[in-house]
């Protein structure tokens, strides 16, 4: 798993983004916060059609003005989808295991 919360600029994150998920495992995930702030994740999940993504909207601990409504906003990419993840794993589990 990667977690993106350092600059925000659409670039940084891009840049991190790319390279983490060259990098992750093909059961890994990456978490970005505030993707509000520019398109760079949009960018980013348009470039993995193949994707799960999931767009939140989380509750600030103050309001945070410079959001539109005050609220932040994280998104969570998965590598593989969670049933092709369950498919890998049995077929993992079937080359390995000896009877």
């Amino acid at each position: 798993m990667f977690v993106h919360d350092s600059k925000h600029t659409e670039r940084n994150l891009l840049f991190e983004l790319n390279r983490a998920w060259d990098a992750l495992s093909p059961t890994g995930a990456v978490v970005a916060d505030d993707v509000d702030l520019n398109c760079g994740f949009h960018a980013f999940s348009a470039a993995q059609p193949d994707a799960p993504i999931c767009i939140c909207v989380s509750e600030p601990l103050e309001p945070d003005t410079v959001r539109q409504g005050s609220t932040g906003v994280f998104a969570v990419g998965l590598k593989l989808h969670p049933a092709t993840r369950t498919q890998e794993r049995g077929k993992s589990n079937k080359d390995t295991t000896k009877f």
